[in-house]
């Protein structure tokens, strides 16, 4: 792969990535429980999602995901309820900080699992952007509880899941995977949510509670999630994984912003290393990363998206 499209991969990940940080402002601007706002957001991706693959892109509905697709179907399920829940039995900190570990898990899953290289210059960059993200919450890690800790470490194994699978389907198919993710998702948490507290139907259609709801469905995961399958397409999963890492930097900036909540210190050091690596690897790119990837190794797949 040339270096023009390395770039623009790199520059659709971070896209990406700046749609995601900006989840953190918009739930705390919206009064739901976290499993009814996370049902709510991914029904709205759901329903983005469908409608731009089936009346956009005029794709006929794919359930023939195999095994694989499947798989990631689940652990995308997995990743959005271990980390929600974790937020609850744990601090905020941990939880995020803990799921983030999530570049070490797709380094050694995609050598073992797609075949990708893990060059020194991938190894280095994820120690070093572990140890940032480890300044950025020193102010509250090892608050929380352990079982809380536990289930975040799962968000993150989950989420590495989610990351490996999207590359492996870079051929075709990742869309569909992202768009029964959240079907499943909304599927599992909304109704049976609404079901035990029936109140909290007139909080979701509130305009103000829908109006965030749709930004954070519509750009925040759909087409957040497109974009993030676009870089992958392109750049072995590691790389986007580092890049992933911008999220948890910004998503307190976001929130400064619009609320006024200050970052601390340590927060602002932190975020400098992480922005640091993610700035290194974009200027001083390896030869490894212009070079295309090692085959992917034989599994289930879907036809083309195109």
């Amino acid at each position: 792969m040339d270096a023009t499209h390395t770039f623009r991969a790199r520059l659709a990940a971070l896209a990406a990535v700046l749609l995601f940080s900006t989840g953190g402002l918009a739930i705390k601007l919206i009064d739901l429980p976290p499993l009814a706002l996370s049902g709510s957001r991914s029904l709205v991706a759901a329903l983005s999602l469908a409608a731009y693959l089936l009346l956009y892109k005029r794709q006929p509905l794919k359930t023939g995901l195999g095994r694989v697709g499947w798989g990631a179907v689940v652990c995308y399920f997995a990743m959005v309820t271990a980390y929600v829940t974790a937020n609850k039995l744990t601090t905020a900190a941990n939880a995020i900080f803990l799921q983030y570990a999530m570049p070490a898990w797709v380094l050694i899953f995609g050598a073992l699992w797609l075949g990708e290289r893990a060059s020194w210059g991938r190894v280095v960059s994820v120690i070093v952007s572990l140890g940032g993200l480890t300044l950025f919450f020193l102010d509250n890690v090892g608050t929380g509880q352990r079982l809380g800790d536990v289930i975040a470490i799962a968000a993150g194994v989950f989420f590495a899941g989610v990351v490996l699978s999207l590359r492996h389907f870079r051929d075709g198919g990742a869309a569909w995977v992202v768009f029964w993710g959240n079907a499943l998702t909304a599927a599992l948490l909304l109704p049976g949510y609404i079901a035990m507290r029936p109140g909290v139907f007139a909080s979701i259609v509130n305009p103000s509670s829908l109006g965030a709801l749709l930004f954070l469905g519509v750009f925040q995961m759909a087409a957040a999630y497109l974009l993030y399958s676009a870089a992958l397409k392109h750049l072995p999963a590691v790389e986007v994984a580092i890049l992933s890492l911008v999220e948890p930097v910004m998503n307190p900036v976001w929130v400064y912003l619009g609320v006024g909540e200050r970052p601390s210190m340590y927060a602002l050091m932190g975020g400098a290393v992480i922005l640091g690596v993610v700035f290194a690897r974009a200027a001083f790119p390896e030869r490894a990363e212009i070079e295309p990837s090692a085959p992917r190794p034989p599994g289930e797949g879907v036809p083309p998206e195109n």
